[in-house]
Parts: structure tokens; sequence; C-alpha cells
């Protein structure tokens, strides 16, 4: 309506300051540049030229006009001629002699038809960008919703595994959105959560250890002193018979009697004063008492120390001594044949090594060896490793395990000093 109303402007300015004649070619010319059909009327409305096709059309409209004289103003009138439907606009022209043509008034039609066409043309363009435009971006929308909902589902699931106490978890996602990041957020929170999850399980360990020993060792003790003592005695009586064992098992009592009251020390918080002693010596003592025990389950064992090995001391024998009679025992209860050696690394590191061909170790306790209370035996408290990884961070060293060609082999390292 707005180029309606342009269009009559630029035809009502020709109109009323034209110094020409308004004849019927005229007319024409006008209506074809315009797109509009044109009535020219005299004085009294009769009709002086027209671009309808019948005389008839020119004569209903100009009687349609003449029906309503308020309408005639500069607003359109909706006139009805034949099938067609115009809007009807009135140019009034200065009357006087100085316009040539006579005519008074220009009635320009415009078809209805015509107009709502260009309107619907005009409107086609937007509607459908519109509309592609939303179909494209709804798309897009649920895509990317679905996408989202996926990825939260996913994220969910995880935090409930990880909240079911599955800390080995992860949310495989590794976008760097923010979904991504929070993904990355709660993998991080799940290895926090297992570590401080294996920090509680030693700690309950190390209590449980600690109520153990006290428990135990008061009822452990006298029991091994009168043992000890029936020991004694019994050498005393028969003093050529087995003099050998029984010297092992007085020293094997001894022992007990030293972890025994390492156990009330540790129910009591405190810690034994450290025994230095010769690295060789200690070895050796361990040596004679194992060669009993793998004799009586039949299995060889080979013991080979270095002889260098007597020039050097360590800090706390018992602590050594632990650590090797716990590795030796774990090797001849389940091997046929086990190895000792004994030797320096260099000037201020002694290590044992003690390979078997028992099956090794179970694949589901590996990584969790030598914590307390791990244990693939049916009988075992899962305490002999924790002994040894106690005795090597106490004597500033090291153990460490692996399998390789069917052998079973730990590396036992600590610190020891020239004598």
């Amino acid at each position: 309506m707005h180029d309606v109303h342009e269009r009559f402007a630029g035809i009502k300015e020709t109109v009323v300051d034209a110094r020409f004649p308004l004849t019927a070619s005229v007319v024409k010319s006008l209506s074809q540049l315009s797109g509009t059909d044109l009535i020219s009327a005299g004085a009294t409305d009769l009709p002086l030229a027209s671009t309808l096709n019948s005389p008839q059309l020119t004569e209903n409209a100009l009687t349609q006009l003449r029906e309503r004289p308020h309408e005639r103003a500069e607003a359109p009138v909706r006139l009805q001629l034949g099938s067609e439907s115009y809007l009807a606009f009135v140019i009034l022209r200065p009357y006087g002699s100085d316009v040539p043509s006579g005519a008074r008034r220009v009635l320009v039609l415009f078809n209805e038809s015509q107009v709502n066409a260009a309107s619907r043309r005009a409107g086609i363009l937007p509607l459908a960008t519109g509309l592609s435009t939303i179909a494209l971006i709804t798309t897009l929308m649920i895509w990317a919703t679905e996408r989202l909902a996926r990825r939260l589902q996913r994220l969910q699931q995880g935090v409930q595994r990880i909240a079911s106490g599955e800390f080995a978890s992860a949310v495989p996602d590794t976008s760097t959105d923010e979904v991504g990041q929070l993904g990355r957020s709660v993998n991080l929170m799940a290895t926090e959560l297992r570590q401080l999850w294996l920090q509680v399980n030693q700690q309950q360990g190390s209590k449980l250890l600690h109520q153990m020993a006290s428990g135990m060792a008061h009822q452990l003790r006298n029991t091994l002193t009168g043992a000890r003592l029936a020991l004694e005695l019994h050498r005393q009586n028969c003093q050529h018979v087995g003099q050998e064992e029984l010297e092992v098992a007085l020293r094997e009592m001894e022992f007990a009697e030293d972890y025994v009251q390492r156990l009330l020390m540790v129910g009591a918080g405190q810690q034994q004063p450290d025994q230095p002693g010769n690295v060789l010596a200690c070895l050796q003592e361990v040596c004679a008492s194992q060669m009993t025990i793998a004799k009586h389950l039949h299995v060889k064992l080979d013991w080979e120390c270095s002889a260098e090995l007597s020039g050097y001391s360590i800090n706390d024998t018992a602590s050594l001594a632990a650590a090797v009679t716990n590795l030796v025992q774990n090797a001849v209860q389940v091997a046929t044949h086990v190895v000792v050696r004994a030797h320096l690394i260099d000037d201020q590191t002694c290590q044992v090594t003690i390979s078997d061909d028992g099956p090794g170790v179970d694949p589901t306790i590996s990584d969790r060896l030598f914590e307390p209370f791990v244990s693939s035996k049916p009988e075992g408290i899962g305490l002999g490793l924790a002994v040894v990884q106690r005795a090597a961070e106490k004597l500033s060293g090291q153990v460490r395990w692996k399998r390789e060609s069917d052998k079973t082999r730990f590396e036992f390292c600590c610190k020891v000093a020239r004598v």
C-alpha cells in the first residue's frame, strides 16, 4: 500500500502541474508508465479519455463516484467494475481556461488483484527466508540439545559410579567447553577420592594392627618365655642329642620374643631402639634358621652372601632380619627352588635378591602387594610384605619385585656403612 500511495503521488504531481492536454494518447502513455488505469472527465463528469477496455466500465466507474461524492477525496475508494475490483484515487485539476484539455478530474485505478499479488510477492521472500531460518535454527538446537543431553547423561553416570565407590571410573569427555571442564574436574575428584580412600584404609589397617599387637603380644610373651626356658633345660639335660636343631629352635624363639616385644611397643605407640650390627653376620643367622625350614618343606634353598659384606654394618639388624625372613618364607612356601643372593651395589647400598620358581604374585593384588592385610593366602593376614616395606623405609632403602622367565624376583635394598 505504501508503494500504491507513492505511485499515486507521482501521477498526481505529473497531472496537476501538467500544461499539456490530457488526450487519449497521453492518458494511455501515463497508464503504461504507472501501471494503472486512468479516466479523465470534464466538469460535468463526462468521460474524456479512458484506458479501460469498454466505455461501459468507464461510465460505471464515474457513476459509482457520483453516488458517493463524500468519498471523492484523495483516500482510495474501492470500486467493483465487472469482475475486477479497483482502488480508486481522484485527482482534481485546477479549473480554468488555462487547462487546454478541459479535464477537471482524473480517476486513477489500481487493480486490487495486482496489488494483492504484489503484496504476496513482497511477503514470500522474507517469509520463506524466515521459515527456512527457523527450521535450520530449530534443527541445530535439537541436535545441540540432544548432544548436550547425552554428554550430561554420561557425566551423571560417571558421578553415580564414583559415588558407589568405583573411583577408577572416568568420564569420557575431552572437549574444551564447560561440560568437558566439568568432566575433567569429576575425574580429578575421583582420583583424589581414590587416594583418600587408600589412605583411610591404610590408617584403619595401622590402627587395627596396633590393636592386634596389643592384644596378641601379652598372650604370646609368657608362652614364648616358657617355651624358651623349656628348650634351654632340654639342652642342658641332653647335651649330645640334636644340639644343632636345639640351637636353631632357641634362635627362632629369641626372634619370636623380639617380635613380640616389637608388637608391644607398636601397640603402645613406641618404637624399639635400633640394634646396629654386622650385615654378613645378620644374614648368616637368618640363613641358618631358614635352611632348617626349607629342609623340612623339602625345598632347595641356595644361599650366597658376598664376603665383602663382613666389612659393613647396618643401623638395625632386626629390621633386616625381619625383611629377609619374610621374603624367604614366602618363597619356600610356594616354590621348589629358592635362590638368595646378597651383595653390594655400591659402597653404601646392599641388595638382597630372593628368586623362586613358584607361581608368582596373584594379579588381583599385585598393585597393593605391600599394603597391610593384603594377602592371597586363605590363612594369611597380609602382614609379611608390609613388614618388609616398613623395614625398607626404616633402612633408607626400597623393595621391588618382578616376574620374568617363570621366576618371581624380589629385590630388597638398604643403606649400609663401612666399618
